[in-house]
């Protein structure tokens, strides 16, 4: 199992969620891709830097996951970076399934997704 694996799906629904967010400010709203958080070209103006920190396992099979991955991401801007903690189910044909997404930023911890279902939209 590579950790990397687990980047890109949580970091697709990390942009989705933020990209509904900036659909509220109107049409030219800055559109979120994963790009910004992977990426690192001055020239183009990329400064992301994205990183699994820990993928824990969860073994109980009461669980509602199999997995929790920490990831922490930053696009460069003045906000600076923030942890994204993501729960995975496995299926029975062996797919992980991203259930739940937390973000921390700053002292806050606030679910982005939840039971499949985006959480704190506008």
């Amino acid at each position: 199992m590579n950790p990397q694996n687990y980047l890109i799906p949580v970091l697709d629904c990390y942009c989705s969620w933020l990209n509904e967010w900036t659909k509220a400010d109107g049409p030219g709203h800055h559109e979120y891709t994963i790009e910004q958080f992977t990426r690192t070209d001055p020239e183009k103006g990329l400064f992301g830097e994205a990183m699994v920190t820990s993928v824990i396992p969860v073994p109980s099979a009461s669980s509602a996951y199999d997995y929790v991955v920490v990831i922490n991401a930053t696009d460069g801007d003045d906000g600076g970076g923030c942890d994204l903690i993501g729960f995975f189910k496995v299926t029975e044909g062996n797919r992980s399934i991203l259930t739940a997404l937390i973000q921390g930023f700053d002292t806050n911890l606030q679910f982005i997704l939840e039971d499949g279902q985006f959480k704190s939209l506008p």
